[in-house]
């Protein structure tokens, strides 16, 4: 029996960076810069222990035909990539990424930063990176997930405060199509895992 890498298991968090659309994706082995935000101050360590869940689903309609029991053929219908987590950091500056990436405002008489809470009938087209800094099945080397386009999908943003409970905001960003992607394979973006 062959011996197991254990590299190929990967564990360990994902940190999210936003731009507006459609901003170039980085190179996988440098830290995300120019126009690219980080979602959290700390990254990784303002989310929540649920992580970051990459969800990718599709509907598919099975085929039958009046002579056969079974389905003859199968066809995608409807495909969607999303890109959730709960935030715990509540700075101003970083909840403006999720109500619409709004912009911070700020007066001083008190010192305060401000945020107006209605976001209106247009919604606004990001672009994100999940990386994961030495999480590549090859090595120390890292993993990221390119979206050229995507939008706060959920609908509710519902923070909690109660006793003993950091108060978090849900995030759901999902994929739309860029039409001007290099393959029909990639309008959703590239998972990308550096190897050397």
């Amino acid at each position: 029996m062959a011996a197991q890498d254990p590299r190929e298991i990967v564990v360990g968090p994902l940190v999210i960076w936003l731009a507006a659309a459609v901003e170039a994706e980085d190179s996988v082995s440098a830290t995300p810069s120019g126009n690219w935000g980080k979602v959290g101050t700390s990254g990784d360590e303002n989310y929540t222990e649920d992580g970051v869940t990459i969800t990718h689903s599709q509907t598919v309609q099975e085929h039958r035909a009046v002579g056969a029991t079974g389905p003859l053929k199968a066809t995608r219908t409807e495909e969607s990539l999303t890109i959730a987590f709960t935030l715990m950091d509540m700075s101003i500056a970083q909840l403006t990424k999720l109500l619409n990436n709004t912009t911070k405002s700020t007066d001083t008489t008190p010192n305060i930063d401000y945020i107006g809470l209605r976001r209106g009938p247009d919604i606004t087209v990001l672009s994100a990176i999940a990386r994961g800094t030495g999480l590549s099945p090859s090595g120390a080397y890292n993993i990221q997930l390119y979206v050229p386009r995507c939008y706060n999908k959920l609908g509710d943003i519902s923070p909690v405060f109660n006793k003993g409970t950091p108060v978090g905001c849900a995030a759901v960003f999902s994929a739309l199509e860029y039409q001007s992607a290099a393959t029909e394979e990639q309008r959703f973006g590239r998972w990308v895992v550096q190897t050397s």
